[in-house]
């Protein structure tokens, strides 16, 4: 008589089949950036189980698909398909750098905006990122764009209701900006995920004061579930909370779940697609907090203009100079300046190829050859 097969849990089939899939994304990486593909599995059953799945370009994405598409782990799903949801990655490029030992900062940003599900739309309006929230301080954001206008507009209703009409301190907005990121966040919590899943039923015991966990109790399963999918859940919006005061600067990094990191030690910060393009070529540059105005200008601007090969960097540039109480944004006429200035400079610096080709066919003409 052949063995009975073991009966597995709803848990234990959703298990095997998380490690069937990571093993085949097991050391993916991205051809551009090197970076591997975050995923998140949600779901009780392998009937309800779905993949999400972010990355930092979408050449990242196509091969994490083609990867899962392919995975022997589809028999563990008795004939049920998958869903996977992708996150597009933070389509658009901002970036600030601190210069003058502290009295300015240069900002710089793309034009391009991304809408999330159901449009997933990208798209380059005349519309500035550069979001003005007091005299001396702005915030940029990537991601979704309808999310981090509607963040940033909730900021500014917080500043106008607590600071009397007075300029906050940069820290003090960076942290309006947290609170308002995390209340935000729950509420798409509460909308996506809890909502969703548990219907009006519990809209009502909610109304009522009746917390998940009493609404649960009896379920323990699905409380987990619930429990794990909220702390995974990725709002998909970065900041940067940039801004002058009377002798100093800062910069400020707000990211899922809300949390805030100073950059005021490095001096800049680039969020988007093409951050790492633009701080890679802010470094090589030597980029710091004691560069000159003019030097950051140009520094600001290549970095942008490198950051325009990353996937869904838009190629408008608007960039603006704050300082002690104030924020100036570029004339057109400045920026098409700092183009042909960077042009000059390239060309400057281009090898002399005759140069290195006679010395090529002298050498090799005299029948020299290299030791060892």
């Amino acid at each position: 008589m052949p063995p009975v097969p073991a009966v597995r849990s709803p848990q234990e089939a959703i298990e095997d089949f998380k490690q069937h899939t990571l093993g085949k994304l097991d050391g993916l990486r991205c051809p551009v950036h090197r970076q591997a593909p975050r995923v998140d599995f949600h779901g009780t059953s392998l009937r309800t189980v779905s993949i999400r799945m972010s990355g930092c370009c979408d050449a990242l994405i196509a091969l994490a698909n083609q990867k899962i598409g392919s995975c022997p782990a589809r028999s563990l799903l008795d004939a049920q398909r998958t869903r996977c949801d992708i996150i597009a990655p933070n389509m658009t490029v901002c970036i600030a750098a601190i210069c003058e030992g502290g009295n300015n900062i240069v900002i710089a940003a793309d034009r391009m905006f991304t809408a999330g599900p159901p449009l997933n739309l990208e798209f380059e309006p005349p519309l500035s990122k550069i979001e003005k929230l007091a005299d001396a301080c702005v915030g940029m954001a990537s991601g979704n764009s309808l999310f981090a206008a509607e963040m940033l507009d909730r900021v500014r209703g917080h500043l106008k209701q607590n600071t009397g009409g007075k300029n906050p301190k940069v820290l003090q907005v960076a942290n309006f900006a947290k609170d308002v990121y995390t209340k935000f966040r729950n509420e798409k919590i509460g909308e996506t995920l809890i909502g969703a899943h548990l219907g009006p039923d519990f809209a009502i015991h909610s109304e009522r004061g009746t917390p998940l966990p009493t609404y649960l109790k009896d379920q323990p399963g699905m409380y987990q579930n619930m429990v794990i999918q909220t702390n995974n859940y990725n709002l998909g919006v970065e900041v940067t909370i940039a801004g002058c005061e009377e002798s100093t600067s800062h910069i400020y990094y707000l990211a899922n779940p809300g949390t805030v990191a100073s950059f005021d030690k490095l001096g800049y910060n680039a969020i988007g697609s093409g951050a790492i393009h633009a701080m890679v070529a802010l470094h090589l540059g030597s980029q710091s907090p004691k560069s000159s105005l003019a030097a950051t200008l140009s520094a600001v601007y290549g970095a942008k203009i490198a950051a325009e090969v990353a996937p869904g960097v838009g190629e408008e540039t608007e960039i603006g100079v704050l300082s002690k109480g104030a924020m100036w944004m570029c004339p057109q006429a400045l920026i098409d300046g700092l183009k042909e200035i960077r042009k000059e400079s390239i060309q400057k610096t281009t090898p002399d190829l005759e140069k290195v080709q006679n010395l090529y066919d002298k050498q090799r003409g005299s029948g020299s050859v290299s030791k060892g």
